[in-house]
């Protein structure tokens, strides 16, 4: 088992399924065959009936493995690159991202086999790898293009539109949002606090301002401190040895 899967396992991808999208028909989608099989066999150690297939799993195994998936006999599907274009569950409401790309196409194809229509339905995609920071939300409105793509290295952040977690259901929505959509957290006090903290921030900033012209306006000998010697020195473009040399008469230094 490689570092990478061992780090997802031990993000407990089982408790953040139950807590999210219990019971829900389910995509898992993988980095590679061994970590598949890892992510089904823990579901299956928690009692909840989990299958791997993957483009290497035999024709007539796979056929099975995907109607059993489509009838509801099997809850929850890892696979490697092997059901996201073109494959259709209207019931399966619940994808699990745990394949890191750098692929706009491959994000959508496999966020949206959640989001396939059927009435009253809600989807949920849980990220665990971080696609949504790249890209943003599988939803948002895009501008599509011929032309090649700049390449996104994973510490780049998406510069589509702004996103936050709601701290209470984890879900990622719009950062205009005032409340989350799914748990109906409220950000208004959040809001509140961030706009207190910028007017205080704002306020520190005209005091300082304040405090050093009033510094800056004094005669030499008016002033009470080294730190008024050297604001002085500064705001007049005097050398910082004219501070020291000030200091030095005062007897403020030894």
């Amino acid at each position: 088992m490689d570092v990478f899967t061992k780090s997802i396992i031990r993000g407990d991808i089982v408790k953040s399924w139950e807590q999210f999208a219990d019971n829900r028909k389910t995509i898992v989608y993988c980095h590679s065959t061994l970590f598949s099989k890892e992510v089904a066999k823990t579901f299956n150690d928690a009692g909840i009936k989990a299958v791997h297939a993957d483009a290497k799993t035999p024709k007539i195994q796979r056929e099975k493995i995907m109607s059993d998936f489509k009838e509801g006999k099997i809850k929850v599907l890892c696979n490697v690159d092997l059901v996201s274009e073109g494959f259709n569950v209207p019931d399966c409401s619940c994808v699990v991202l745990l394949r890191p790309t750098q692929s706009l196409v491959v994000y959508l194809q496999q966020a949206m086999r959640a989001i396939r229509y059927q009435q009253n339905k809600q989807a949920i995609i849980i990220d665990q790898v971080n696609n949504f920071s790249i890209f943003g939300l599988p939803d948002q409105q895009r501008e599509w293009t011929l032309n090649d793509r700049e390449k996104h290295t994973f510490s780049e952040k998406s510069e589509g539109i702004a996103i936050k977690t709601c701290p209470q259901c984890f879900a990622v929505i719009l950062a205009s949002k005032i409340k989350c959509p799914l748990c109906n957290f409220s950000f208004e006090a959040e809001l509140k606090k961030i706009e207190e903290d910028r007017q205080a921030k704002l306020k520190a900033i005209k005091d300082e301002e304040k405090r050093v012209k009033e510094i800056a306006d004094k005669k030499p000998q008016e002033l009470k401190s080294i730190e008024e010697l050297y604001i002085y020195a500064r705001e007049h473009n005097y050398k910082a040895g004219w501070a020291y040399y000030r200091a030095k008469q005062q007897g403020w230094l030894k």
